[in-house]
């Protein structure tokens, strides 16, 4: 993340239905990230929108991401997408670990291996980790620092720098959510995320990683989010769906100073 911009990452998941529409909706978001001062925006579309969308790409301020990608360069993996081909069209940053994709059998091992080859190929894997559910006593830390150590194992040193991580706690998803996440659920949770980073990489490694928030992010929570908690960014999901409330996001985090930690 180039500075100290605030990253915001809109994950289209598998909407919308037809490239006429992806592309309307990515020139809207373009000419709104445009705009802002302090963001840097991220689109991470269907794979078969990509190749448009990347022709519409102006400027710096809105760049286009993937929602997946497969450990090998190639190969006899069917429905995979490889991190040649997202190199083919320039993409730098590559969802890893999101939640949906776990639920679909992706184990940390798997999550390690993504995670690894985006780095060894110059790319910025977006890491997302977080609990399904809150207990009371506490065992919902150990989940997330035990994605995070998975994730990392083997990372070179050197690389680790251009990883985003993301705090996702499925249970505050939209789709199924009881509960929103409070920012001072949030804040919680950075503050225990960052001392994780601290044990595994040395303070100075770990000051570099830049840390977001993605989970059920709209224009009546962004605000709160950045100024109480103190993360540098989200991923957006059904809101990047609409032009207005993304812009709003925008709006919001480009204003916003966030909490220092």
């Amino acid at each position: 993340m180039a500075g100290k911009k605030k990253l915001i990452i809109a994950n289209w998941k598998m909407n919308p239905g037809k490239e006429k529409d992806a592309l309307t909706l990515f020139v809207a978001v373009k000419e709104e990230a445009a705009l802002r001062q302090n963001i840097q925006t991220v689109i991470c579309p269907p794979f078969p929108f990509i190749s448009v969308l990347k022709k519409n790409v102006s400027g710096r301020k809105c760049s286009i991401g993937a929602q997946n990608m497969h450990w090998e360069v190639n190969g006899a993996y069917t429905g995979e997408i490889s991190s040649a081909m997202l190199l083919d069209y320039g993409i730098k940053y590559v969802l890893v670990g999101h939640s949906e994709r776990r639920a679909f059998g992706e184990t940390d091992e798997m999550v390690n291996k993504k995670l690894l080859a985006a780095l060894r190929r110059g790319m910025s894997p977006v890491l997302l980790v977080g609990e399904t559910e809150r207990d009371s006593a506490g065992a919902f830390f150990n989940v997330v620092r035990d994605q995070i150590t998975r994730a990392f194992e083997g990372a070179p040193r050197h690389l680790l720098k251009n990883i985003v991580l993301v705090y996702e706690p499925v249970w505050a998803i939209s789709s199924h959510a009881a509960l929103p996440c409070s920012p001072e659920n949030i804040l919680e949770m950075h503050i225990f995320i960052k001392k994780v980073l601290n044990d595994l990489l040395g303070s100075v490694a770990a000051g570099r990683l830049p840390i977001l928030y993605g989970g059920s992010v709209n224009p009546e929570n962004a605000g709160g989010i950045i100024a109480e908690s103190g993360v540098t960014g989200f991923v957006v999901g059904n809101a990047s769906l609409d032009t207005r409330k993304f812009a709003r996001i925008l709006e919001i985090a480009d204003k916003m100073k966030p909490l220092a930690l």
